[in-house]
């Protein structure tokens, strides 16, 4: 949240999936305006909230993962200057 004049703006809400537990930023679409992945360990899915230049988020784009993703993390892992996204998934020692 950002304040301004010592004060905060009403908070925002976006929508993910079922019991989220995990949260990385990263410019995923090279827009320089940061987006969020979401791990839901619930719905066996991680969520992507693509940023807009005011600082909101599209509603996430939900991508399928292994059983219980628990943690989630970003970075250049295979040296292509694209973002990754890597997921640890708790049920399937993945």
């Amino acid at each position: 949240m950002l304040g301004y004049d010592e004060f905060f703006p009403i908070q925002t809400t976006y929508a993910t999936g079922r019991v989220p537990c995990s949260v990385a930023v990263g410019d995923f679409n090279h827009d320089t305006r940061l987006d969020i992945v979401v791990a839901n360990r619930g719905s066996n899915t991680v969520g992507v909230l693509l940023g807009y230049e005011n600082g909101s988020f599209l509603n996430q784009t939900q991508y399928l993962t292994g059983s219980w993703p628990f943690s989630v993390a970003v970075g250049d892992f295979n040296n292509d200057t694209q973002l990754d996204i890597v997921i640890a998934n708790f049920d399937d020692n993945t």
